[in-house]
């Protein structure tokens, strides 16, 4: 039977139509499955003293944000307003295919100076510290402007300056604060980094003396007392007796440490009040006076002061 050519070019077009649209077909890219495996993370951002944002890295599946103070969200980046401030656990879970995987990050926000000296609730035992050099410790005069500011009396101290001059068990002693006020000194090899001069008036066993020209520095043997407590004052004036100055020294507006029974943090001398010069979770640094010459030992006199630096053991 005879075909058209015009009949014959419509079935071809169509017959090419149907091809394409069959390959087509075939060759469309399956869409994503939701794997929570892929990427389970996240990121926050604090915007306001008590608000996150919080960003989860993972592109597919259904989501779900525990902030750790009793609310709950299934948005894929929330922002959570929190009643307090403290340290929380917040953990973000993503399911896809039938898995779940989670990951759980702390966050700190709005900690006051006390709740970073002493912990929040996530430090029921209080919380420790130690030594541990930072490359702002350093040593000078006790004159106006040092420690707080510091000027051109003042020394860097090396890196890792204890190991140095042979003082490096005072790295391993702890000092641990709670949040009702009490205070324990823990030294983890029989005694305490210090002054010399206050070991040999108060007739202490000396277990170790500074080398390399720091023999004004020891470590001592000094028993801690039961029950002591610390004083925290977040803003105050701080007058000592400077035997550089000749004559009374003032820091204004200072944070300072002091303790009962005689104890003290860090540096064992005449001078037990100290200055924090800065403080977060993370790391605190004090500025400890002493006594480096005997004529001003019973002056309470402090003649230079030490800057050190602590961090948190748990």
């Amino acid at each position: 039977m005879y075909k058209s050519k015009s009949k014959s070019n419509k079935l071809l077009k169509m017959s090419v139509f149907a091809f394409i649209a069959i390959a087509a077909s075939s060759c469309k890219l399956k869409e994503p499955t939701p794997d929570p495996t892929l990427l389970v993370n996240f990121y926050s951002a604090t915007v306001g003293d008590k608000q996150v944002e919080f960003y989860a890295m993972s592109n597919y599946g259904s989501f779900h944000w525990n902030f750790d103070d009793g609310n709950t969200s299934t948005e894929k980046n929330p922002v959570h307003t929190y009643d307090e401030g403290g340290t929380y656990f917040v953990t973000l879970s993503v399911t896809g295919e039938g898995v779940t995987k989670e990951i759980t990050k702390k966050i700190s926000l709005a900690l006051s100076n006390l709740q970073m000296l002493a912990g929040d609730q996530t430090f029921p035992n209080g919380k420790k510290w130690k030594l541990s050099y930072y490359s702002g410790d350093r040593l000078g005069e006790a004159v106006e402007g040092f420690p707080v500011t510091g000027n051109n009396s003042t020394t860097a101290l090396a890196s890792g300056i204890l190991d140095q001059i042979d003082l490096g068990w005072a790295y391993e002693d702890e000092f641990l604060f709670k949040s009702d006020g009490s205070y324990q000194r823990i030294p983890k090899n029989g005694g305490s980094y210090g002054s010399s001069i206050y070991a040999t008036i108060k007739d202490l066993t000396l277990l170790k003396v500074g080398t390399q020209g720091f023999n004004a520095f020891c470590y001592a043997a000094c028993p801690a007392a039961e029950g002591a407590e610390y004083r925290f004052v977040e803003q105050e004036d701080l007058t000592i007796f400077s035997g550089i100055a000749m004559g009374n020294v003032t820091f204004k507006d200072v944070m300072t440490l002091s303790f009962t029974k005689d104890e003290f943090i860090g540096f064992l001398d005449f001078n037990k009040k100290c200055i924090i010069t800065s403080l977060t979770p993370e790391r605190m640094t004090l500025a400890l006076f002493f006594t480096g010459v005997a004529e001003l030992a019973p002056l309470n006199g402090a003649t230079h002061a030490l800057v050190l630096s602590f961090v948190p053991v748990n």
